[in-house]
């Protein structure tokens, strides 16, 4: 009996972290609904934009600026849009939408270095789901990064990175294994400060 009810508290709190990363996962990757008239705000303007193509649906990669400093975050938005004239329905295996990366190009000289994933270390829900875009439509997603960088092995550099250099940032909807759109890409600088 006591083995039953330890089985059935173990269920549960199984399903209930599983909700919470539905929840939490759907929350962070909800595309942005527009607001009423009344609550529109400007919106910023965003300096750098790369864009890519796959049939009728385009994809925006922006950053407010091309130049940052040192330990600056950098705020990032992709927009995917149908400019069909069709809905498009795009399935997803699980509560991941959109995917970031940056690579340092000369890291190694000959090739790049990615020194950053947003998905990194994330766990999404197994929920298999759908985004119908309809004609015209947008969804909106956004990141930011504070340039630390991930997988560097410690004590190696003289200092810890970011270090001052052209970065290339990538974009894409789906996840690595299912692109359904990008890869967008935009190139900036981080300088000295």
């Amino acid at each position: 009996m006591y083995r039953n009810a330890l089985w059935l508290t173990s269920f549960l709190l199984v399903l209930l972290a599983t909700a919470i990363g539905v929840l939490l996962a759907v929350s962070l990757v909800a595309p942005e609904n527009e607001e009423p008239k009344s609550e529109k705000k400007s919106p910023k303007k965003r300096f750098l934009v790369g864009k890519a193509k796959q049939g009728s649906l385009e994809l925006s990669l922006s950053l407010p600026k091309r130049k940052y400093k040192l330990d600056e975050e950098l705020s990032i938005q992709l927009t995917l849009t149908n400019k069909g004239k069709t809905p498009k329905t795009l399935s997803f295996s699980d509560a991941q939408r959109f995917d970031f990366w940056v690579d340092d190009p000369d890291f190694f000289g000959d090739r790049p270095f990615r020194v950053w994933r947003w998905s990194l270390g994330m766990v999404f829900s197994q929920v298999t789901g759908q985004e119908v875009l309809k004609p015209g439509q947008k969804l909106d997603f956004k990141a930011s990064w504070d340039q630390k960088w991930q997988g560097l092995p410690p004590g190696k550099y003289p200092h810890n990175p970011p270090f001052p250099g052209s970065y290339i940032l990538f974009g894409i909807i789906g996840k690595e294994s299912q692109v359904h759109a990008g890869p967008a890409k935009v190139t900036f600088e981080i300088e000295k400060k």
